[in-house]
């Protein structure tokens, strides 16, 4: 009598189950854990963003103040860094030519795009310390503003008392420098050009100096104030 071999049920008709049955294991398993995994993104999330409003409401009030002003500086220094409107030049007829730090770009017909020309790079002296001091201005700025940042919402630079001064003295740098730029450029302009007018990104350039002074003067305040948190 010959004995039955033990049946693989990985072969015939049983592989068929087999393959309908695993798919619905792993796919059950890769929701679970899916759904898990949404889970703890969306309370990682919440926790980022309540961990962000915490260190907010807990820094005192003149850092708040700091960190507004220098962010409204951030924008107007953004703007007249990049935006080529620090004065309007105008020519024969009713073409005009818009000049910025680094880009002159003349009139176009009706809504067309008009063409721009490098400044980067001139032979003008005067042209170039314009570029040099807004330069500095603007790195200045953005250093303060991350430095604000760090102290805002890191612990490790909560804790460097020295740091606010450094902070408050790149302010001034930077507020000295953009205006060393805005004078140079309004006086050159006027000495070596026609008829124009200073336009937006030249009064931004202002409003840049203004704040990045007002933050420096907001931090020393900070300082003597002994920082910490603001009052539940």
């Amino acid at each position: 009598m010959t004995i039955p071999m033990m049946m693989d049920i990985s072969r015939g008709p049983f592989s068929l189950i087999l393959k309908q049955l695993r798919p619905i294991k792993v796919e059950g398993i890769s929701k679970q854990t899916g759904e898990s995994e949404n889970i703890i993104c969306r309370s990682d999330t919440t926790a980022f963003i309540m961990g962000i409003k915490d260190s907010f409401m807990g820094a005192s009030t003149l850092t708040k103040v700091a960190f507004i002003v220098l962010l409204l500086a951030q924008i107007c220094s953004w703007i007249a860094f990049t935006v080529s409107a620090w004065a309007k030049l105008y020519g024969a007829g009713n073409t005009y030519s818009y000049y910025g730090l680094w880009r002159v770009c003349s009139s176009a017909q009706s809504n067309a795009v008009s063409s721009c020309s490098p400044l980067d790079g001139t032979g003008l002296e005067w042209y170039g310390a314009t570029q040099a001091f807004a330069t500095f201005g603007f790195v200045g700025i953005n250093v303060a503003f991350l430095i604000v940042v760090l102290q805002m919402f890191t612990d490790k630079c909560k804790s460097v008392s020295d740091l606010t001064i450094v902070n408050a003295i790149i302010c001034f740098t930077a507020a000295v420098c953009y205006l060393l730029a805005v004078i140079i450029f309004a006086a050159s302009f006027d000495k070596y050009y026609g008829s124009h007018d200073f336009s937006s990104s030249f009064g931004l350039a202002i409003v840049a100096v203004i704040l990045a002074a007002v933050a420096g003067v907001v931090i020393i305040l900070d300082k003597k104030g002994g920082g910490g948190t603001s009052p539940a």
